[in-house]
C-alpha cells in the first residue's frame, strides 16, 4: 500500500507520505539556515531540534486507515479528515508533559493556530483533539511503526525548550510555510542575490552631489540597531535613509530592507521611487521588490477558499507594507497570517513617521517586538520623521530590558517652528474655524488660489467634499484607498504634473498622509480637526499658511476612537501648547492615558509575556479598523465565485479596501471578500461613489 498524505487536487497527482514528510524536513530545516545568522549557535541547535522533529511528526496521524480511504479518493476528498490527524503527532512529543514546544508546533499549524498557553496547559487535555484521543491511544504505536518503516525513527519525547511568543510566531511560521510550500508542489528555492552594494553604488549616482543630508547618512556611522531621524520629508530624506540602510544591509549582510509607511495608500509612490533608484539593469522589478497592500492572502475568507490565492512573495530584497499591516501579523495566532514571519530576521525595517499608523494602545507591544527583533534575531530599525516626536520616552516605554534608540543626527531644533519656518500655522489666537455646512467652506477656500490640500479624517467623510468641489466647478483631485490601484497611479501622476506649473488653481482632497514623491509643496493646507500630530505632519509638505477647521455637516462622520485626539488637540489650541520640542510626546501620553487607566495596555503586554496568544490578537487588532476587500474586477470576481485560482499581484489591482463600519453604514453584505455591482465605482471617487450618492439624496 502506498500511504499518502495529500489526495490529487487541481492536476496536481497524489503526493505520497514518505515524499510529503521529506519535502516538509527539507523546507523547515532551510527556512531555519537562512536565519541561522541571526542566531547564537545554541539557540539554532534548539531551533534545529524542534523544527525537525515537528517536520517528521506533524502527519503522524493521516497514517490512519480511515483517513488513508478517504485520501487515496479521487480527486477532492472531504474538507476533514475523519479523524484529525494531529492528535496521535501530539500524544507522541509531549509524551507525559503538559507542553512540549515541538507539540505546540504541530497543534497550531493549522486551526485554531497558537493558543492561550496557560488556559491550554490547565486544560483536561492540553493540546489534545479529543475527538481523535481514541484512536490515538489506541493506534498511535502502530503509525509510528508505519512512519518508521517508511522513514527515519521518530524523535522520543523531549524536554520543552521555553520560547517567547514572538520566537513561538517565527517557528511556526517556518512549519507552516514548509507544509505549504510542499504541499503545493513547490520546490526550496534560493532567495535572490540582494546585491545591496551595487544599488548602494547606483542610488549614490542617480541622487544630487548637492544633497547634504544624502551625504551625511553615507558617511554616518550605525553602532546601534536602533536609530531615529528627524529632519523634514520629501525625496532627499528617503534617499538618505535609503542609503543608511544600503550601507548596514551589506556590512551585516541582512536579506531585506522592510520599508514601513502610516497608510497603504503611500505604497504605491514609495514603489515607484524605488523601482527609479535601486533597479539595476536586466532585473525584473518584481523579482527585486513587492507591495503588499493586502492583510494576509490567507485571510481572505475560509482556508478552503484563501487557498485558492496564490502569494506574493516575501523573499524578495525589498518590501514595502503599510506599518499595521506589519504589526498586525506579528500578532496574529494562525499559521495562515505568521506564515512568512520567517523571512523577518536579518532585516533593515525603515519605520516611516513610526507611530501615525498605530493607535497609542498598539504602540508599547509593537516596540517590545521591534526591540525583540532588534536585540534576538539580528534587526536594525530607522525611526524617521519630521516632527520631534519621542513616544519611547513616556512612562509606558521605560523597560530596562528595551532599547533607546540613538539619533542618526544630533537635533538642536527645539519647537517645530525651526522644521517649518516659512509656514504659518494660523494658531496663534486660540481659536479653531468653524463652518455651517459644506458649501460654506468650500466658498471659503475658493478664496486661496493656487495649490491647495485639504485633509479630512476618512476616506467617505473627503469623498463628499471632493464631489461637492467637482459639482462647484473647481479643479480637484481625491486621493484615498478607496481607488484601485491603477487609479491611484493616475492620480499621482496628475499631481507630479501640476506641482510643477507655479500658477495652477487646484485641490487636492485626501484623508491621510501625502509626502512620497511629491516634487514641491501645496501653498495652502486645510486640515479638519483630528490630532497635534496630524496637524503637524500637514506642515511638512506646506510653503506658506494652514488653518484647521470643522464643519457641522450631517453626512459626515467620525469615528469613535479619534474623539479622544480631537479633544486634546481641542485643548492645546485653545492654551497654545502646541509648538515646543515635547509637545507631541506630550499629545501621546494624554490620549492613552485612558488606555492606562483602563489597564489596556498593560493587560496586552503582560497577554504577551504569558503567551496568550489568542488575547493578544484579538486586544491588538480592535485597535485597527478592520478592513472589507472589495472586490472591483468582474473577472477577478467571477474567478473567485468560481473558486478558480487568483494570483494575489491580480486580487491587489482587482480590488480596494474599505473599513467595515463604512460599509454597514450603507447595509453592504457583512462578509470577509465583497463583490462590488456594476456601476458602484468610478475612477474619481472609487468605491466612495455610492455612498456618496446616497448620502446626497
Amino acid at each position: 500500500m502506498i500511504y499518502l498524505a495529500h489526495s490529487p487536487k487541481n492536476g496536481r497527482p497524489a503526493q505520497p507520505y514518505t515524499k510529503h514528510i521529506q519535502g516538509v524536513t527539507q523546507h523547515v530545516l532551510m527556512n531555519l539556515d537562512r536565519m541561522k545568522q541571526a542566531l547564537s549557535e545554541q539557540r539554532y541547535q534548539d531551533y534545529y531540534h524542534i523544527l525537525k522533529r515537528a517536520a517528521l511528526a506533524h502527519d503522524l496521524g493521516k497514517l490512519n486507515q480511515s483517513n488513508q480511504e478517504e485520501l487515496h479518493k479521487m480527486e477532492g476528498h472531504l474538507e476533514a479528515l475523519p479523524i484529525e490527524h494531529r492528535d496521535a503527532a501530539v500524544k507522541l512529543l509531549l509524551g507525559d508533559q503538559k507542553e512540549n514546544s515541538e507539540a505546540t508546533l504541530v497543534y497550531a499549524h493549522h486551526r485554531p493556530g497558537l493558543p492561550n498557553m496557560l488556559a491550554e496547559k490547565a486544560a483536561k487535555y492540553p493540546f489534545r483533539f479529543q475527538a481523535a484521543m481514541k484512536d490515538s491511544e489506541a493506534h498511535c504505536e502502530q503509525y509510528v511503526a508505519i512512519h518508521e518503516a517508511l522513514l527515519e525513527p521518530l524523535p522520543a519525547p523531549t524536554q520543552t525548550t521555553h520560547l517567547s511568543a514572538l520566537t513561538y510566531r517565527i517557528l511556526l511560521s517556518c512549519l507552516a510555510a514548509a507544509d505549504y510550500a510542499d504541499s503545493s508542489g513547490n520546490k526550496p528555492v534560493n532567495s535572490p542575490d540582494p546585491r545591496w552594494n551595487l544599488r548602494l553604488q547606483q542610488l549614490s549616482e542617480r541622487v544630487s552631489d548637492e544633497s547634504v543630508f544624502y551625504q551625511n547618512c553615507c558617511q554616518a556611522e550605525i553602532s546601534s540597531p536602533l536609530v531615529y531621524c528627524e529632519t523634514p520629508p520629501g525625496m532627499e530624506r528617503f534617499y538618505g535613509l535609503l542609503s543608511s540602510a544600503l550601507r548596514v544591509a551589506e556590512k551585516q549582510k541582512l536579506r531585506h530592507i522592510i520599508i514601513l509607511l502610516p497608510y497603504s495608500s503611500l505604497i504605491n509612490s514609495v514603489l515607484n521611487l524605488i523601482q527609479q533608484m535601486l533597479i539595476l539593469d536586466k532585473e525584473n522589478p518584481d523579482e527585486i521588490v513587492n507591495g503588499i497592500y493586502l492583510p494576509t492572502e490567507f485571510k481572505l475568507a475560509s482556508d478552503k477558499d484563501s487557498k485558492n490565492i496564490t502569494s506574493i512573495s516575501w523573499r524578495v530584497p525589498i518590501l514595502v507594507m503599510s506599518e499595521a499591516l506589519f504589526f498586525e501579523t506579528l500578532a496574529s495566532n494562525h499559521p495562515n497570517e505568521l506564515y512568512k514571519l520567517h523571512q523577518l530576521p536579518s532585516s533593515a525595517i525603515i519605520w516611516e513617521k513610526g507611530y501615525f499608523g498605530l493607535h497609542a494602545k498598539q504602540l508599547p507591544l509593537a516596540w517590545r517586538w521591534v526591540n525583540e527583533l532588534a536585540q534576538d534575531w539580528n534587526c536594525w530599525l530607522w525611526l524617521t520623521s519630521e516632527i520631534p516626536f519621542h513616544f519611547w520616552e513616556a512612562p509606558v516605554f521605560q523597560n530596562t530590558k528595551w532599547l533607546k534608540p540613538s539619533a542618526l543626527f544630533p537635533c538642536e531644533h527645539k519647537d517645530f517652528t525651526a522644521f517649518f519656518p516659512n509656514v504659518k500655522l494660523n494658531l496663534e489666537k486660540g481659536e479653531i474655524l468653524h463652518f455651517q455646512g459644506l458649501t460654506s467652506w468650500i466658498n471659503w477656500i475658493c478664496s486661496y488660489r493656487g495649490s491647495k490640500i485639504a485633509v479630512f479624517n476618512n476616506e467617505l467623510t473627503a469623498a463628499i467634499a471632493a464631489d461637492q468641489m467637482r459639482k462647484n466647478g473647481m479643479n480637484v483631485q481625491y486621493y484615498s484607498n478607496a481607488l484601485l490601484i491603477k487609479d491611484q497611479k493616475k492620480v499621482i501622476a496628475e499631481i507630479h504634473k501640476r506641482m510643477k506649473s507655479k500658477r495652477a488653481d487646484w485641490t487636492l482632497v485626501t484623508c491621510g498622509d501625502f509626502d512620497f514623491g511629491i516634487e514641491g509643496l501645496f501653498q495652502y493646507g486645510f486640515c479638519q480637526l483630528h490630532s497635534l500630530a496630524s496637524y503637524l505632519q500637514l506642515s511638512s509638505i506646506i510653503k506658506q499658511e494652514q488653518w484647521v477647521f470643522t464643519i457641522a455637516e450631517d453626512r459626515f462622520v467620525t469615528d469613535a476612537k479619534d474623539r479622544v485626539d480631537i479633544e486634546d488637540f481641542k485643548q492645546r489650541i485653545k492654551s497654545q501648547c502646541l509648538i515646543s520640542g515635547e509637545a507631541l510626546t506630550e499629545a501621546f501620553v494624554s490620549s492613552s492615558k485612558k488606555a492606562y487607566e483602563d489597564k489596556i495596555v498593560k493587560n496586552l503586554l503582560k497577554a504577551e509575556q504569558l503567551r496568550a496568544f489568542v488575547d493578544v490578537e484579538k486586544q491588538f487588532k480592535q485597535e485597527i479598523p478592520e478592513q472589507i476587500l472589495v472586490v472591483v474586477n468582474a473577472k477577478i470576481a467571477e474567478k473567485l465565485k468560481l473558486q478558480q485560482s487568483v494570483k494575489l499581484k491580480e486580487l491587489q489591482l482587482a480590488s480596494v479596501r474599505v473599513q467595515r463600519r463604512l460599509l454597514k453604514l450603507y447595509h453592504w453584505s457583512d462578509e470577509e471578500v465583497i463583490l462590488a455591482e456594476e456601476g458602484q465605482y468610478d475612477s474619481f471617487l472609487g468605491l466612495m461613489k455610492t455612498m456618496v450618492q446616497a448620502e446626497t439624496k
